[in-house]
Parts: C-alpha cells; sequence; structure tokens
C-alpha cells in the first residue's frame, strides 16, 4: 500500500505512535502480532495423558487462550482441564454430555464465544492430536504475514505410529510421497506399500481462520464458511497430526467412533471400515500389518518418512516435557 493510502485511512487515530504503527503495518503489509488476539478451540474426550502438554505447547506457540468443550471423559481430564482454568489458561470449560458426536455444532458455539465474550481475531479449532507449529515460534506471528488472509489451510504431516505411551516423542513423520510410477522402483509393488504412498500425499486440510465474517465451520475443521472468504496456504505453519499415536490410543478412538456409529455419513469410509474391522476383531492385525518396525525402516530409507523433532524439541525448550 502507498503512503498516501495508509495516512487516509490512519487519520482519525488520534495517539500519534500508534497511528504511526499502523501505516507501517499498512505500507509493509505486516499486522502488529500484539494486537492480534489468537484463541484455540478444542473438543476433547478422555485426554488425560496429552491434554495438559497439547494446552501449554500452545500457549508456548502464541495462543493468547482456550475455549474447551469437554464430551463425556471418564479419565482425568476435566481435573486437568479445571487446574489449567484456575491458572487462567484456559478461559472456559464447557461440558456437553449428549452421546452424539455433533462436532460441527459444537465447535461453532466455541467459535462465537471466542469473538463475541473474548473478542478473539483469530480462532484455531483443533483437537488433541493436533500440534500447530510455527517456524517463527510464534502462531501470532505466522498469521500477521499473510494480513490480506482472513482464512489460512494448513495440511497435514502424519506420524507414524510408535509404541511410546507419550507419543510426541515420536520423530516420524510423513515427508515424500511417492508416485504411481516409482511404485516398482521399491522392490515390492503391493498394496502394503501403496496405502503408505496414498496416505503421505492424501490431504487432511484444517482451516485457521478469523473471527471477522465467520458464517460455519465445516464438520472435522477441513475448511470454513466467510463473508467475502480469501484463503490462503500457509507454509510458516505446520501440522503434526498424531492421527494414529500407537495401538492402544487407536482402538480407544475406534471404540468412540464406534459409540457414534450412527452419526457418520456415507462419505466416512475409512471411520466405517474402521469400526467393523473392531467389530470383526480384526482391528489388531490390520494395525500390525501397516504399523511395524519392518515397514517403518522400509519408508525411512525410501524416503516416505522422516525424522523430525520439531515439536519434542520445542517442548524440551519451554520445559513442557
Amino acid at each position: 500500500m502507498n503512503k498516501t493510502l495508509a495516512k487516509l485511512l490512519t487519520f482519525w487515530i488520534f495517539d500519534k505512535n500508534q497511528r504511526k504503527t499502523r501505516r507501517k503495518e499498512l505500507i509493509e503489509g505486516t499486522r502488529n502480532t500484539e494486537n492480534l488476539k489468537l484463541i484455540m478451540t478444542l473438543l476433547v474426550k478422555d485426554e488425560e495423558e496429552i491434554i495438559e502438554k497439547h494446552i501449554l505447547f500452545h500457549k508456548a506457540m502464541g495462543v493468547d487462550g482456550f475455549i474447551v468443550t469437554n464430551n463425556n471423559s471418564t479419565d482425568g481430564t476435566m481435573t486437568i482441564l479445571k487446574k489449567l482454568f484456575d491458572q487462567g489458561i484456559i478461559l472456559e470449560i464447557i461440558d456437553e454430555p449428549d452421546e452424539t458426536y455433533q462436532q460441527d455444532k459444537w465447535v461453532d458455539k466455541m467459535i462465537r464465544i471466542a469473538k463475541n465474550k473474548y473478542q478473539a481475531d483469530w480462532v484455531i479449532n483443533s483437537d488433541a492430536d493436533e500440534f500447530y507449529y510455527s517456524k517463527d515460534l510464534n502462531l501470532k506471528k505466522s498469521i500477521s504475514k499473510y494480513p490480506k488472509l482472513n482464512a489460512i489451510k494448513v495440511e497435514s504431516t502424519f506420524s507414524f505410529p510408535t509404541e511410546e505411551d507419550m507419543f510426541f516423542n515420536n520423530p516420524y513423520f510423513n515427508s515424500n510421497p511417492i508416485k504411481d510410477f516409482e511404485f516398482s522402483l521399491l522392490g515390492r509393488n503391493d498394496d502394503i506399500i501403496r496405502y503408505f504412498s496414498l496416505e503421505s500425499i492424501r490431504t487432511c486440510p484444517k482451516v485457521l481462520h478469523a473471527t471477522k465474517g465467520y458464517v460455519m465451520n465445516v464438520k472435522g475443521n477441513h475448511d470454513v464458511i466467510m463473508k467475502e472468504k480469501i484463503l490462503g496456504n500457509c507454509s510458516d505453519i505446520v501440522l503434526y497430526h498424531y492421527h494414529i499415536a500407537n495401538y492402544r490410543r487407536y482402538e480407544d478412538k475406534a471404540r468412540r467412533w464406534a459409540r457414534s456409529a450412527k452419526d457418520l455419513t456415507k462419505g466416512e469410509n475409512y471411520l466405517t471400515n474402521i469400526v467393523k474391522l473392531l467389530n470383526e476383531n480384526k482391528l489388531r492385525d490390520f494395525y500390525n500389518l501397516y504399523y511395524n518396525e519392518d515397514m517403518k525402516n522400509l519408508l525411512l530409507d525410501k524416503g516416505v518418512i522422516q525424522k523430525d523433532y520439531s515439536v519434542y524439541n520445542f517442548m524440551k525448550y519451554k520445559g513442557i516435557i
């Protein structure tokens, strides 16, 4: 933006320093990170082993506050949430006892609270297994680099599971996808290696967005409906998605899906297939087929997965683990 237009747009700001700062932002196409309020919404169920570290990680990454919906947790999740609430880190805890999985409705409620009650400028709608990592080590700073956007799409970087209980210590993530013509070069042109290749390139975008102009979120936080939506990608934010952490959590997740089976849409073939395997007592065999040490070593050798210690190192640096 040129200087003349910046002056016209800021003439009404009476404080000289504020006016000067805002003009500089408009001219340079940046936004003052300190003036941006970022709130994260979370929908959780039985996440006692990870929820505190998840919240502390994102607080250290620049999130100003958290609004959390708890859906029938039976472990120590609520105790942890109340502790963080008492510390002023969590702004609000919503208890949803409904057995049906109404994610879109519950997330929408949290977004509107973030906007109307806490004056959030931007929100990140997250699950407990999603870690939003800013290469700037501050999510607000990364968002502020894109002042013309009101929605930012971030693709999931999936983890390869480990049997460690503290799965965020796991450094293995999908990286370089294998194209169809390369299968024959791997030495095993079969369904297993094809599964991992497709998983490494399958899209699972998540969208963080401004509150101004917000209309409705899309189930799974994969998109958002905005007035005059301006969506773009942000290479400064990496979403480390521990979608399959270890077998224990995988089976727990499958059981939650099974309880909500009637609410799964026909398009959610992956979820319905996993529930089917669980009901037929074949889930462990399926897991062992794809997630084993030999497969991990093969995928490392072929460059499908690689080691990435970003989340672990940041948590160590901040004293979270």
